[in-house]
C-alpha cells in the first residue's frame, strides 16, 4: 500500500466550496487520517490564499504560480494544462521518488516526461473535460467566452492521448470510466465529499442549491422557477453563490420562492441538511454533481433528471422526473411523504476512507 504521495493540485481545496475542490480536501483528508506522509504541490491563483487546513494533512506543500499569460491561451497545449506548466514542478517531482497523484488533466503537462518514466503515477479525471468544455460552449451567451471554451474542447480532445503515460486513470463516473478506457488501467473511484450528519427529520421546504453563477446551475434554476415551481404546495428555496441576474429577475415575480444569495459554509450545510425534498435538473451528462452526493447523505427526498443519475443502477434509489409536469406532480407528492426511498446503495459508494484505500492499493494491485 502507498505509505506516501505526491499530490499536483489544480487550485487550492481551501475552502472546498466548489466541485474540484470539495473532492481534493476531503480527498487529502482521507489520506492524513490513514496515516500516509503527502507532498502537496499546489497551483495558485486568484484570491483563493487561505492555506492552514493543508499544513495539518500534508508533509509538505510546495506552491507554484499559475502563468495566466495570452502566451498560454495561444498554445497548442489546452490553456488550462499550458498555463500549470512550471519547470520546477518537473525538477520537484523527479527528485521525490514516491508515486505521484495529479489532479486532472489541467496538471498532465509533465506525465509524458523521461524524468518520472520510474515513478507511478495516477490521473484522477473530474470530467470528460473536452465534452464539459464543449458543454460550457453552447449553453455561453457571451461570444468571446463561447469562443474560448470551443478552442479548449478541441484543444483538450486531442491532448486526452497523453493519458496513455499514466500507469492508472482514476476516473468520477463509471460513463467516465468506460471513456478513459481507451488510454489503459482506469478504475471507477466515486468523489469525496464532506460526510453530512445523520437527521431524522427535515423541515418543510423544496431546496435547489448550486453555485447560481455558472451557466448550468442559473439556466437550471430559471426553467424551474418558469415551469415547475409555481405548482409546488411549499415553500422553494434556491441557495447558492453569487445568483445571476437572469435568476434573480426571475425569482422576483414569484411570492413563494426565497432566493438565499452566497449563504456561508455552515448556513449552505444546514439549507441541505434540513430540507425535505432536494430538486435538481440538468442538460448536460457530466461527471457526478456534488451537490447531489451532499444530497444524498440527507434523509430528504430527492428528484432529478436521468441526465443527473450517474448509474441506473441506482434509480429506484432516488425520484426520476423527465418532463415539467413530472417534477410538479412527484415533488407535490414527495413534499407529504416523510420517508424518502432508503439509499444504502448510493451512500455506501461515497464513504471517503474506503474510496482513498483503493487508491492507496492500486500501485500493487492489492
Amino acid at each position: 500500500m502507498i505509505k506516501s504521495l505526491q499530490l499536483v493540485a489544480f487550485d487550492n481545496p481551501n475552502p472546498p466550496d466548489y466541485g474540484g475542490a470539495v473532492d481534493l480536501y476531503y480527498k487529502l483528508e482521507a489520506f492524513h487520517s490513514l496515516g500516509v506522509k503527502i507532498n502537496l504541490h499546489l497551483f495558485t491563483y486568484g484570491d483563493r490564499n487561505a492555506y492552514g487546513p493543508l499544513y495539518d494533512f500534508c508533509e509538505e506543500v510546495i506552491f507554484y504560480k499559475r502563468s495566466m499569460s495570452t502566451s498560454a491561451l495561444l498554445s497548442e497545449k489546452p490553456f488550462i494544462v499550458k498555463s500549470r506548466e512550471h519547470p520546477e514542478l518537473l525538477k520537484n517531482l523527479a527528485q521525490n521518488p514516491s508515486p505521484i497523484l495529479f489532479e486532472g488533466i489541467h496538471c498532465c503537462a509533465y506525465l509524458h516526461r523521461e524524468e518520472l518514466k520510474n515513478h507511478f503515477k495516477m490521473v484522477r479525471m473530474h470530467n470528460i473535460e473536452h465534452e464539459y468544455y464543449e458543454g460550457l460552449s453552447e449553453s455561453s451567451s457571451n461570444i468571446l467566452k463561447k469562443g474560448y471554451y470551443h478552442s479548449e474542447a478541441k484543444k483538450l480532445k486531442r491532448f486526452e492521448s497523453q493519458l496513455t503515460h499514466a500507469d492508472l486513470i482514476l476516473a468520477i463516473t463509471q460513463k467516465d470510466a468506460s471513456h478513459f478506457q481507451q488510454y489503459g488501467k482506469t478504475q471507477w473511484i466515486p468523489p469525496f465529499a464532506k460526510p453530512f450528519p445523520k437527521v431524522e427529520k427535515t423541515e418543510d421546504y423544496v431546496l435547489f442549491h448550486g453555485n447560481l453563477s455558472v451557466a448550468e446551475n442559473y439556466k437550471a434554476a430559471s426553467l424551474l422557477v418558469e415551469k415547475v415551481f409555481d405548482n409546488i404546495n411549499a415553500k422553494v428555496i434556491i441557495a447558492g453563490k453569487s445568483p445571476h441576474p437572469t435568476l434573480v429577475s426571475a425569482v422576483k415575480k414569484k411570492n413563494r420562492i426565497a432566493l438565499i444569495s452566497n449563504p456561508n459554509q455552515t448556513e449552505m450545510e444546514e439549507w441541505i441538511t434540513n430540507a425535505k425534498c432536494h430538486v435538481f435538473y440538468t442538460d448536460q451528462n457530466t461527471g457526478i454533481k456534488l451537490k447531489l452526493v451532499h444530497a444524498i447523505q440527507t434523509a430528504g427526498h430527492i428528484v432529478m433528471n436521468d441526465n443527473m443519475l450517474f448509474d441506473s443502477a441506482f434509480a429506484d434509489e432516488v425520484e426520476l422526473a423527465n418532463s415539467w409536469q413530472d417534477f410538479s406532480d412527484i415533488l407535490n407528492r414527495c413534499m407529504k411523504s416523510d420517508r424518502p426511498k432508503p439509499r444504502e446503495g448510493m451512500r455506501a459508494l461515497f464513504d471517503n476512507k474506503i474510496n482513498a484505500m483503493q487508491i492507496l492499493k492500486a500501485q500493487h494491485g492489492e
